[in-house]
């Protein structure tokens, strides 16, 4: 009887290990990917070179949005980048989206606020 307990709690313990990561948190990715935006002190040639092409721009170019990629470890692609892979669906969000990056540009190009915005989970 000892020998079938211990091969349960076996497979119990295997299966938990191939299980997928959780989600990444808000914090976590303001951290881990998106360390480098800081408020005052990142350029907009920092954005753009990490970015790309933005996927929104209001008021003269003065707030740029980012479509985002965000992968449960953490991996970011934008969407400017990867344009060919995705395809639009009747709710306007392009499949494999996760986030939506606003940023706020001061009159010298530099970040004066930034959001993301998560719009559906990681897969």
């Amino acid at each position: 009887m000892n020998h079938k307990l211990l091969l349960i709690v076996l497979g119990c313990v295997l299966c938990g290990c191939g299980a997928q990561p959780q989600a990444p948190t808000h914090d976590r990715i303001e951290k881990g990917p998106l360390g480098f935006l800081q408020d005052g002190t990142t350029t907009r040639e920092d954005v753009l070179l990490r970015f790309g092409t933005p996927t929104g721009q209001f008021e003269g170019d003065r707030i740029l949005t980012f479509r985002l990629a965000i992968s449960r470890a953490l991996e970011v692609t934008p969407a400017s980048r990867v344009a060919l892979t995705y395809r639009h669906d009747d709710q306007g969000v392009w499949n494999g989206t996760t986030h939506e990056l606003v940023v706020v540009f001061d009159g010298k190009n530099v970040v004066q606020k930034h959001r993301l915005i998560q719009i559906q989970d990681p897969r």
